[in-house]
């Protein structure tokens, strides 16, 4: 029997997501885990001879390489708190991360709530919506999940806790 792939396996507070990864491509799994550790999340990081399924792993690849991108970005992460899934007019899944953070350029004691979308497919992270939830104005983290995707983008999951 030959082990030709890598289980990465991500836990956060309120859940595990799992997923595979081909031997070629096991760069990007210690990296997606080392960058999940980094960001304080239980990473498991195993050989496997499972074979990447689309319908069991492709949601737990999209999040972690989403937590993983969030844990590499600039922002001051103090924690991400939701996510939810969709796919875009190409049927490429997206997930988006809500999060919040404290910015040093807000009053002290002020917070800001993101919501980030991240295209696995592309590697890339961005910004939807953001706004105040702690300190002066507060939107609260409420608001920011109010944030609509686009008419060509069909929600395949709502928003869960992380």
């Amino acid at each position: 029997m030959t082990i030709r792939n890598a289980l990465l396996t991500v836990t956060t507070a309120s859940a595990t997501f799992t997923t595979v990864f081909a031997c070629e491509n096991l760069a990007d799994a210690q990296s997606t885990a080392r960058a999940c550790a980094d960001a304080k999340l239980a990473v498991s990081l195993k050989r496997t001879d499972r074979e990447y399924d689309p319908a069991q792993d492709e949601v737990g690849y999209a999040v972690s390489g989403a937590l993983a991108a969030v844990a590499r970005s600039c922002f001051a992460v103090d924690s991400t708190v939701e996510f939810r899934t969709m796919r875009n007019y190409c049927g490429e899944m997206i997930v988006w991360i809500l999060m919040q953070s404290t910015d040093a350029k807000l009053p002290r004691g002020s917070k800001r709530g993101y919501v980030l979308a991240f295209c696995p497919s592309s590697q890339h992270l961005q910004i939807v919506s953001g706004g105040p939830t702690a300190g002066l104005y507060t939107w609260g983290l409420e608001r920011c999940r109010q944030v609509k995707p686009t008419d060509c983008a069909r929600e395949i999951a709502a928003w869960s806790k992380l």
